[in-house]
């Protein structure tokens, strides 16, 4: 068996830990809410996954007007399953079973939302190219197959699941992924997947079953109207990913559409992925249609298409987690607007007289 680390089957695949609903403010992201307080609640409606389905956010046509608006990607389903695996590659059992996950150096973080893993699993005979296709992979319940039992227990547990098989080389470098689907309906029912294809060089594999496949792949739209027309506004996006361990950003693709037409505009990744700079928020700057109205969609890296899933890996992308939306508009006067009316004129300096010495912050 070789020697790679938990953190080498997938860098965004550290990013599975389910947490609350956190406290935002415009200048900066809170830390997670301490016991016993509650988070404000977003100011979307779900469901606003499509450029049609848009929630309509009230702005303001204020020179120097700015705005927070909560938003959470992903839409948590509590009626999802608790599961266990059983992947079966010669024996008539298991050759390898889970309950609760064994992830992330042995801290059991998956056991929080229910996952299931089985790593580092190898060919039961022959070496890399040998492999033949996995006969059987199974999911259940929790408390299912202990030890190497391929018989489900009584669970209950009802709910859809998504299953990702990734297979990697004898130097631990990753190959490929299987990713299938499947839904838990009660008692001691279980899913069979048969017959699951190996790429030549694979020298083992890892199973992971993600109980909560609603969560991912969330695509937030927004129009925001009564602002000023034909005017430029700063939207930016920042929050955090409720599944990592660490509270890690979360990193967001921002996308301004055309009012006239479900067509993008303008798209952004990072605000900064610069060496000694790195934010995986987002940030455009948006300029208003006629009536005051412009249109922005938040989602996960790599949706650039703004279609729920990762353009590289075809599985729904992981970004989950509380956000905020910041609109400012933006005025291009500078501090010589100092009363803030958009217009430099005697008025600003008499102002400027009244406070001379004080530091412009604009």
């Amino acid at each position: 068996m070789n020697t790679r680390t938990i953190n080498s089957i997938n860098p965004r695949l550290t990013q599975l830990v389910t947490g609350a609903m956190l406290v935002f403010s415009a200048a900066a992201i809170a830390a997670p809410p301490g016991s016993g307080v509650t988070p404000p609640a977003p100011d979307e409606t779900e469901v606003n996954d499509t450029w049609s389905q848009r929630d309509v956010l009230t702005g303001s046509d204020g020179c120097r007007w700015e705005r927070t608006y909560l938003g959470h990607l992903g839409e948590y389903d509590p009626n999802q399953p608790d599961t266990a695996v059983c992947v079966t590659t010669f024996e008539l059992g298991c050759d390898a079973s889970n309950d609760d996950g064994n992830g992330f150096g042995g801290t059991n973080q998956w056991a929080r939302f229910g996952g299931s893993a089985a790593l580092f699993i190898e060919p039961a005979l022959g070496f890399p190219g040998d492999w033949a296709p996995i006969p059987r992979i199974a999911v259940s319940g929790k408390g299912s197959y202990i030890g190497t039992s391929p018989v489900a227990a009584m669970h209950n547990q009802v709910g859809r699941f998504e299953m990702y098989v990734e297979f990697y080389n004898s130097s631990g470098n990753f190959i490929s992924r299987e990713v299938y689907e499947g839904e838990l309906t009660g008692g001691d029912s279980e899913v069979f997947f048969h017959n699951i294809p190996v790429p030549p060089t694979t020298r083992d594999f890892d199973v992971i079953v993600n109980p909560l496949a609603e969560e991912f792949g969330d695509v937030d739209f927004y129009e925001i109207e009564g602002l000023r027309p034909l005017s430029d506004y700063v939207v930016t996006v920042r929050g955090l990913n409720h599944r990592n361990p660490g509270w890690a950003q979360l990193d967001t693709i921002l996308t301004q559409w055309s009012l006239a037409a479900a067509v993008p505009a303008f798209q952004n990744d990072d605000i900064c992925n610069t060496p000694g700079c790195y934010n995986p928020g987002s940030r455009l700057v948006c300029r208003t249609n006629s009536q005051g109205r412009l249109i922005v969609s938040v989602t996960g890296w790599d949706d650039f298409d703004n279609d729920g899933l990762s353009d590289s890996q075809g599985y729904r992308h992981r970004a989950t987690g509380g956000y905020y939306l910041h609109v400012r508009y933006t005025c291009n006067l500078g501090c010589a607007d100092i009363d803030g009316n958009c217009t430099v004129d005697f008025s600003d300096l008499n102002e400027l007289l009244d406070r001379w010495g004080e530091t412009c912050d604009q």
